[in-house]
């Protein structure tokens, strides 16, 4: 959900998903054909739906993936673009995709070309730019336990 304040403020409202295969050896991440940094799946969620909701419509929408999730972290971010001030509140969640994954491959998801998913296995994930650095530490650590919900601010101007 993007909501214009005026001409120079925004608040945005998303949501991500670490999703682990079943060895839990293996990450999904994904980016933009032509980003040089990579994200969690997720996105923006649409009025009047819960997180919760949109977490599972917008990976079933990206890679048909059916899963549960719990959430895992919340993210506040604070940056500017192109001279709007953003508050972005970002809910990421942890689910696990129902198969072993053998080796780190690349594949398009159901919503074209455009978009680039990736299975790489978490030893690997430093090696990978991400545009918010607490989601790679998170994958990077052995903290998948979602009993715990981490909180982050960044400020970022």
């Amino acid at each position: 959900m993007n909501i214009l304040l005026n001409d120079n403020k925004k608040v945005n409202i998303r949501v991500g998903a670490f999703i682990y295969d079943l060895s839990n050896n293996y990450v999904l991440i994904h980016k933009k054909i032509n980003n040089d940094y990579w994200m969690l799946p997720g996105g923006r969620l649409e009025f009047c739906e819960s997180t919760d909701e949109a977490i599972k419509r917008e990976i079933y929408e990206e890679v048909g993936y059916n899963l549960d999730f719990n959430l895992v972290m919340i993210l506040e971010n604070f940056y500017t673009v192109n001279n709007v001030q953003v508050h972005e509140l970002d809910f990421d969640f942890l689910g696990i995709y129902n198969e072993i994954i053998k080796e780190e491959h690349t594949f398009h998801g159901l919503e074209g070309e455009y978009m680039i998913f990736k299975w790489v296995h978490k030893n690997n994930i430093k090696n990978y730019n991400f545009i918010i650095p607490e989601e790679r530490e998170f994958m990077n650590s052995e903290q998948t336990d979602d009993k715990k919900i981490m909180k982050y601010v960044r400020k970022s101007r």
